[in-house]
């Protein structure tokens, strides 16, 4: 009996002084915020092979502010997205591609697979027409996987209007709520 207590003491304080003593820095978080941006475009003709309307991105980048030696990871987003047009009515037989993601600033393209882009972890998209006028996207990513920034702690918020052959400016809102956690940098 005197063993047993023994050795389930040892074992007690073996236990704790491993949870007392952990090495190195901890993963942070989760913390969240709710974020909305607005742009209006319209575009400007698209001249490249395969394509036609007009076409325009806006990237808009929000830093985070880590403490020093630690890196964002973005792990869910969730929200709505709207898009409308701001200067008249859709006509019949025209449209528009609305869409918006999130971007790292990592280069873009990628290392491991065609026709793919390592610096995008979130991408959506819908088209105007002049049935449905507007719309409203709800959604809700987890992004966990992709979303480790670089080490500059910049995620990109990317708006777009592509093959837009309305001839109107394209009102484009996503409003969301992230969440991310700090990570060491390793």
């Amino acid at each position: 009996m005197k063993y047993r207590i023994a050795v389930a003491l040892i074992v007690a304080v073996a236990a704790l002084s491993c949870l007392s003593f952990q090495s190195g820095p901890q993963v942070l978080g989760p913390y969240s915020a709710a974020q909305n941006f607005t742009i209006d475009m319209a575009g400007t003709p698209d001249t490249r092979p395969g394509t036609w309307g007009n076409a325009q991105a806006y990237p808009i980048r929000i830093p985070f502010h880590p403490p020093a030696g630690y890196r964002v990871r973005i792990l869910r987003v969730y929200g709505d997205f709207v898009a409308f047009p701001t200067t008249g009515t859709i006509q019949p037989g025209t449209y528009s591609e609305v869409s918006w993601g999130f971007l790292s600033t990592a280069p873009g393209g990628s290392t491991r697979a065609d026709f793919s882009a390592d610096d995008c972890f979130l991408w959506e998209q819908g088209v105007l027409t002049a049935q449905n006028g507007m719309i409203r996207m709800a959604f809700d990513h987890d992004t966990h996987i992709g979303g480790l920034l670089e080490p500059d702690n910049i995620l990109i918020l990317q708006l777009a209007v592509s093959l837009n052959t309305t001839g109107l400016t394209i009102h484009e809102e996503p409003t969301f709520v992230v969440q991310w956690s700090l990570e060491p940098n390793h």
